[in-house]
């Protein structure tokens, strides 16, 4: 059987059609969902507030919480996961960052800054952007990006986009993407180096949830650390 794409993107307005590329209506959320036997995960492109909480109402009214609303606001995005929380959120730079050629380090700490104060949980960014170094940085401070090409991309756009450690690949040509991944890569190939966390530091070496500790975790490999931390009455 041929394979599905694990999500769909489509563009919607506030009376839940989905719309072509020029704008135009020619079917609804429910009926791509019907056609997709509900086996694929939708996801709402949309603008505007008033878009994100009917689609999100919406959702919540059929009992659908796995989906996915995409905006280039993340205000919009913000306004949809209140209403359903368990949605995931992605922040959409392909428009505002498609003439950039690269990401400083600046930039990819204010894009987390952005994500963890404004209730995302992801990033879409254009694919030439998405370096193993930029997606790794971002990944590391709990940023997981999804890369847009070209709907038409070269072998070289292909294997770029699927060893970048993106976590997901926007593009038309999910054939030749599934190819490579399953066909051309040896088994078992990594596209994103693991993060190695201290859990509570390193209590082989140090007391849990201590400075010590977690210092005794970073000077041995470790990427980040995890510790509890309580407040106490005064």
């Amino acid at each position: 059987a041929d394979q599905k794409p694990a999500t769909a993107i489509y563009t919607v307005d506030k009376d839940l059609n989905v719309l072509d590329s020029q704008g135009n209506a020619f079917s609804t959320i429910d009926t791509v969902m019907e056609k997709t036997g509900y086996t694929v995960i939708p996801a709402f492109r949309m603008t505007g507030t008033t878009v994100g909480t009917t689609v999100a109402n919406h959702m919540k009214s059929i009992g659908m919480s796995d989906c996915i609303f995409i905006s280039p606001s993340a205000t919009t995005i913000n306004t949809a996961r209140k209403v359903l929380p368990e949605a995931t959120g992605i922040l959409d730079y392909t428009g505002t960052m498609a003439g950039k050629t690269e990401l400083t380090e600046d930039e990819c700490v204010e894009i987390r800054r952005t994500v963890k104060s404004k209730n995302v949980t992801a990033i879409m960014l254009p694919a030439k952007l998405c370096t193993q170094e930029t997606v790794q940085f971002l990944y590391e401070r709990q940023v997981n990006v999804w890369a847009r090409t070209s709907d038409t991309p070269t072998v070289e756009e292909q294997y770029d986009a699927i060893l970048s450690g993106a976590i997901g690949i926007v593009s038309d040509a999910t054939d030749s993407y599934l190819d490579i991944a399953c066909n051309k890569l040896p088994a078992n190939t990594m596209t994103r180096m693991p993060i190695n966390i201290g859990h509570r530091g390193l209590p082989n070496y140090a007391p849990e949830n201590t400075l010590e500790g977690a210092i005794a975790a970073y000077e041995r490999g470790a990427n980040a650390v995890e510790l509890d931390f309580y407040l106490t009455s005064d």
